[in-house]
């Protein structure tokens, strides 16, 4: 099985979680052929880059997503002869053994079913407790309990994935058609998912092998479960999440709700909400505009 790596990086030395995004990345790369590095931070990082022995770095000097990021990876990677390619945001890591277990498991299923073109491993989402659920902890003591989740599948097909962790086939990136680029960040990886399913493509969770990802900066809200954002990322959230449900309403159900969670969030229980209410706006009126453009230049995606 050749397999490479495609990493998005964005300014790497600055990552929230306090990690280093080069210890993050030689957590894995001594298990890939190939690590492609795609750089969307205005300053170049070569010299970290060396760091990683079997790097291949690209400077794009400027934030063009990562959409376009993921492309230039992927192209390169089928320029250069690999079949597989795991793509991974910059504050991922792996711990060897798991992602030993992940390619396993990966070539066995691979071989199953020639439909099984992207898989993706459990990964540790920081749960983000409501206010209301800190002061029931806080006054409950020892008696607070949490919710209990039930045992979950070992391995399941997947309606969607995330970017970080996911090991594609890139003769179905191919076939299905490229990262959609003008959504920029937010969907991205959720709309290619939608693109494979409908192209009668398979998804498959396999849990037994576990990465460590870090979802980025959260806030705790009034409400359980809902992560705030500035008002920049909340137009791309608003922005994407209406293309999508023009896109994909087979896939979309639950997207108006969540809106409307976002909206009572950002907007009505937050202090930036000038901004934030701006941002949505501006996000809901955009996304007719950039759906037509789609529609127009990206046939194969209707």
């Amino acid at each position: 099985m050749k397999l490479c790596a495609v990493v998005v990086w964005y300014n790497p030395s600055l990552l929230e979680n306090g990690r280093d995004a080069v210890a993050n990345i030689q957590s894995y790369a001594g298990m890939m052929d190939c690590v492609f590095i795609v750089d969307n931070s205005s300053s170049n990082n070569s010299l970290l880059a060396k760091q990683i022995s079997n790097a291949r770095y690209i400077a794009n000097l400027e934030n063009a997503g990562i959409a376009k990021a993921l492309n230039q990876g992927c192209q390169l990677a089928i320029d250069e002869g690999f079949e597989w390619c795991m793509t991974m945001d910059q504050d991922s890591y792996w711990n060897p053994e798991q992602l030993a277990l992940f390619i396993h498991k990966i070539a066995d299923f691979a071989q199953q079913d020639s439909c099984y073109v992207s898989f993706a491993p459990d990964s540790d989402q920081p749960v983000i407790l409501s206010y209301a659920a800190l002061l029931k902890r806080k006054v409950l003591g020892n008696h607070y309990e949490e919710k209990i989740v039930p045992p979950k599948k070992m391995v399941e097909e997947a309606e969607k994935v995330i970017t970080s962790g996911n090991i594609i086939k890139l003769s179905a990136w191919q076939d299905v058609g490229c990262f959609l680029e003008p959504l920029f960040i937010d969907e991205v990886d959720i709309e290619f998912c939608f693109r494979l399913r409908r192209n009668g493509y398979k998804l498959l969770l396999l849990r037994e092998a576990h990465m460590y990802h870090n979802l980025g900066s959260s806030k705790r809200t009034i409400l359980p479960k809902i992560t705030k954002h500035s008002g920049k990322r909340l137009y791309f959230i608003v922005r994407n999440r209406l293309i999508m449900m023009k896109l994909y309403p087979e896939y979309t159900n639950n997207y108006k709700n969540d809106l409307k969670i976002y909206f009572k969030e950002c907007c009505i229980f937050s202090f930036d909400f000038a901004k934030n209410l701006f941002y949505f706006i501006k996000g809901f009126l955009d996304s007719s505009k950039l759906f037509s453009q789609i529609k127009n230049k990206e046939g194969k995606i209707m």
